[in-house]
């Protein structure tokens, strides 16, 4: 699954869109935090002057992996609707802060912000990645669901039908085993049981489609019980 495409950048109609709001200026001083994993994405940002230190949690090591943004260099992209990282001063620094629907006029103009996208996408795909696969007391089930999960977010980001899975995850080396550390034998087991529950259907020649998009979140956070649809046959145990 590639996810260095910025293809899902919104295009701007410029015959019909309102031109977007000028950017608000902001200062911040060396240690100032501007926002924590977890809090909405609200705005994009641009550096100006300074530097910002974007933290990104390493699951696997429990210890954060420091990025320097320098002048010009935009942040706070991405498929997710909220952070993954924090973002903290590393000098005394001016920021523009700008809608995000200005993203789709900027990157008419700005190839870099196109590139960056693409590397926000790629640290948030492999957060979320390591996230599952940290979740040790989870059934490998319920990290299929979040993973599932994850793939419809950035399918509505990137502008494909959020509902199909479309890669190859019933073939002899499926590309999700990869993200989820487990093999091919106990995906398909894992798969026909979100199968069996109603949650999802296989599609063919390969490939998935959620069919129960409520259900499998409540799946994969352990809130709702494995149990059964109306008319759902009782999972295999796997």
């Amino acid at each position: 699954m590639s996810v260095g495409s910025s293809e899902g950048i919104p295009k701007r109609n410029c015959a019909t869109d309102p031109a977007p709001p000028q950017p608000e200026l902001a200062m911040l001083k060396a240690g100032q935090v501007l926002f924590v994993p977890g809090t909405e994405k609200k705005f994009l940002y641009r550096l100006n002057t300074g530097q910002i230190e974007l933290h990104w949690p390493i699951a696997a090591t429990g210890q954060d992996e420091i990025e320097t943004l320098q002048a010009g260099e935009y942040f706070s992209l991405g498929f997710l609707d909220y952070h993954v990282c924090s973002a903290v001063a590393g000098t005394d620094a001016a920021i523009e802060r700008l809608s995000r629907a200005r993203a789709a006029h900027l990157a008419e103009v700005e190839p870099d912000l196109k590139a960056r996208d693409g590397v926000e996408m790629q640290r948030e795909f492999t957060h979320r990645r390591e996230t599952i696969i940290a979740a040790a007391t989870q059934a490998l089930p319920q990290r299929v669901a979040a993973f599932l999960l994850v793939v419809e977010r950035f399918n509505t980001y990137e502008g494909r039908d959020p509902l199909i899975v479309s890669d190859d995850m019933t073939g002899p080396v499926p590309v999700v085993c990869d993200y989820l550390a487990t093999d091919a034998d106990a995906l398909g087991a894992a798969l026909k049981q979100l199968s069996d529950l109603g949650a999802i259907e296989f599609l063919p020649p390969r490939g998935v489609r959620i069919c129960d998009l409520d259900f499998l979140a409540d799946f994969a956070d352990c809130r709702q019980e494995p149990a059964f649809h109306a008319g759902a046959a009782r999972p295999h145990q796997i």
